[in-house]
C-alpha cells in the first residue's frame, strides 16, 4: 500500500519542548507561591496545561480560582521560552523538503495551543510545509484520545491505512 499523508505531533517529535513546558509551568506556579518538581511534572506531562494544574491541585492544594491565572501565566512563559530557545533545524527542513517532493500531504497534530504551534513551526521555517495544522483549540477531546488524528485524516481526505 502506498502512503499519501504523514501526521506529525509537535512536542517531542518536531521539537524537544519538554524543558520549555516544564520551565514555563514551574515559573507560573512560583508566581503564585507554589512549587513544581521535575518528578511532579513528568507524572502529568502528557496532559493539557489546565489538566496538569487540576491534577497538581490535589497534591498542592491550589485553589480552583487560580487555575485560569496559572494557565495564562504558563502560556505567557511558554511563548517567551519559544522565542528564546526555538531554533531552525536544518535536518528537519531537509526532511520536509523531501516529503513535499514525494507529494505527501502533511499535518501537525498538537495538544499545544494554536498560537504556540504556529509560532514554533514559523520559527523552525517549516510552517509552509504543512497542509493542515490542528491544535488543542480545534478539538474537544485531548490526547491520548485519537480524535485529533481522526480529524486530520478526515480533513486531508485520507485513511489510517494511507497515512503514517
Amino acid at each position: 500500500m502506498k502512503f499519501d499523508s504523514i501526521l506529525f505531533d509537535m512536542d517531542w517529535v518536531l521539537v524537544d519542548s519538554f524543558e520549555w513546558h516544564f520551565n514555563a509551568l514551574e515559573k507560573a506556579m512560583q508566581d503564585f507561591w507554589f512549587t513544581l518538581t521535575l518528578e511532579e511534572f513528568k507524572q502529568y506531562e502528557w496532559l493539557s496545561t489546565m489538566d496538569k494544574i487540576k491534577c497538581l491541585s490535589n497534591i498542592k492544594s491550589i485553589p480552583q480560582n487560580l487555575f485560569d491565572s496559572i494557565n495564562k501565566k504558563k502560556q505567557k512563559y511558554t511563548q517567551e521560552n519559544i522565542d528564546e530557545w526555538c531554533k531552525i533545524n536544518s535536518e528537519k527542513l531537509f526532511m520536509f523538503q523531501n516529503i513535499k517532493k514525494l507529494g505527501l500531504k502533511t499535518a501537525c497534530c498538537s495538544s499545544s495551543k494554536k498560537e504556540s504551534v504556529i509560532n514554533i513551526l514559523t520559527k523552525l521555517w517549516i510552517i509552509d510545509y504543512f497542509d493542515l495544522i490542528i491544535s488543542s483549540d480545534d478539538v474537544q477531546q485531548q490526547k491520548p484520545n485519537p480524535h485529533i488524528y481522526l480529524k486530520a485524516m478526515e480533513l486531508l481526505w485520507t485513511s489510517s491505512e494511507k497515512c503514517i
